[in-house]
């Protein structure tokens, strides 16, 4: 979806939005991927102007999120940041689940998020921008990662259950961060003991 352009409730790209995203038949996609130019999701200090990350970030949520967890959006991706930031799978802004670490026998670590009952959001903005290094410390709650190289994400998804995300850095190859989403049912809504919305 594009960030620069209006999607307030009732809006074209809103209703365009929530068209597509109730018209998905998780027979045939069982993984739901939502993508924008801004984050949602952002660990930064940036904030104060209608077009800076918090203030973006501020917009979306009480619009754009409530779609996300009403049609089961797995996994969001955005740009625009200048970072890499893998978040917990979070709902207004409260942690639903954080990643579990797995230590793999060739010394690599594997992060699992097994059915999460909230969206995952990455923010994969390393193309080759000089970074935006405006993370706060402590990071909020829900910011699980941030680090600052080039790089490409590689997502597969394996079977209708497994959706395997890559973060490969592009001088040397190495997979620097590593997340397996998993989900029981594609049919399923996320199921939270109470309605969040």
């Amino acid at each position: 979806m594009s960030t620069e352009h209006n999607f307030t409730v009732g809006s074209e790209q809103y209703r365009w939005i929530e068209s597509d995203l109730r018209s998905v038949n998780r027979s045939v996609t069982p993984w739901v991927i939502f993508g924008a130019h801004r984050a949602m999701y952002i660990n930064s200090k940036y904030g104060g102007r209608v077009d800076s990350d918090i203030d973006a970030m501020e917009l979306m949520l009480p619009i754009l999120e409530p779609l996300m967890f009403k049609y089961k959006v797995n996994l969001a991706v955005y740009g625009h940041n200048h970072s890499v930031q893998r978040q917990s799978a979070v709902l207004k802004k409260k942690v639903v689940q954080r990643s579990t670490a797995v230590n793999n026998s060739d010394g690599t670590v594997t992060y699992m998020q097994i059915n999460p009952q909230a969206t995952v959001h990455m923010v994969i903005g390393t193309g080759g921008a000089t970074f935006t290094k405006n993370a706060v410390s402590p990071p909020p709650s829900w910011n699980e990662k941030t680090f600052y190289k080039y790089g490409y994400a590689k997502l597969s998804a394996v079977n209708s259950t497994v959706l395997d995300w890559k973060w490969v850095h592009s001088l040397s190859g190495a997979v620097l961060d590593h997340l397996v989403l998993t989900q029981e049912n594609p049919f399923l809504h996320f199921d939270l003991t109470i309605d969040p919305f």
